[in-house]
């Protein structure tokens, strides 16, 4: 696919987005106000 930036990734839209993008093969990188990482992200 491609390279996705998911800003805002922490939020309500950006922690659906991250792992809708990542599993149709997307490349995501995800930036957050918050630190950590989401549990229910893909390790890739």
């Amino acid at each position: 696919m491609g390279t996705a930036l998911v800003i805002g990734a922490a939020g309500q839209m950006g922690r659906a987005a991250v792992p809708a993008l990542a599993a149709d093969g997307w490349e995501v990188t995800a930036a957050s106000r918050r630190a950590g990482r989401d549990r229910g992200w893909p390790e890739e």
